[in-house]
């Protein structure tokens, strides 16, 4: 599958599980080594509804768990969003953004059950936004986003443009 049609006036997540609507729940779930792209023409309104990829989005039911792993996301407003799950594994990902990169709002408000950790961020210098959202309210450092939620704490952060990264779909 290469995604849905995109454009500057429609926008769609590449990647979205649990949509706005009823309260739906999930588990068992398990993303592992997908790309996903969103060009800087597909970033919709500057809303966090138009991330790349959404995981939860803001549907009131309760998930249980997930695992997203060795996934490459590019664009998006944020790249990803995460919300409403109980056990979280997000490793080994690379998240690469233009704008905000990872917006999460945690079951509770708890992040006892999460491992995240090993990820690799690449932003762009030129937004001075937040970067990071966390159970509503904005982050805008790395550093400030591993101090209060506890993750990412051997991951990486980089700015400017990604190098060395071609992908090539059969």
């Amino acid at each position: 599958n290469n995604g849905i049609q995109n454009g500057p006036t429609v926008r769609y997540n590449n990647l979205l599980l649990l949509g706005h609507g009823r309260p739906y729940s999930a588990e068992d779930i398990t993303v592992r080594e997908n790309y996903t792209y969103d060009s800087r023409e597909q970033a919709g309104g500057a809303s966090f509804s138009d991330a790349n990829a959404s995981f939860g989005c803001n549907d009131p039911g309760a998930n249980r768990n997930l695992v997203v792993q060795n996934n490459y996301f590019a664009g998006g407003l944020p790249v990803a969003i995460f919300c409403n799950w109980e056990q979280v594994v997000v490793t080994s990902n690379t998240i690469v953004g233009s704008a905000a990169l990872v917006g999460l709002q945690a079951r509770g408000g708890s992040l006892a059950s999460y491992d995240w950790n090993r990820n690799s961020y690449t932003a762009l210098p030129s937004w001075n936004g937040p970067r990071f959202g966390f159970n509503g309210a904005p982050i805008r450092s790395f550093d400030e986003w591993r101090d209060r939620t506890g993750l990412d704490q051997q991951s990486t952060l980089s700015t400017g443009v990604p190098r060395g990264s071609v992908f090539v779909r059969p």
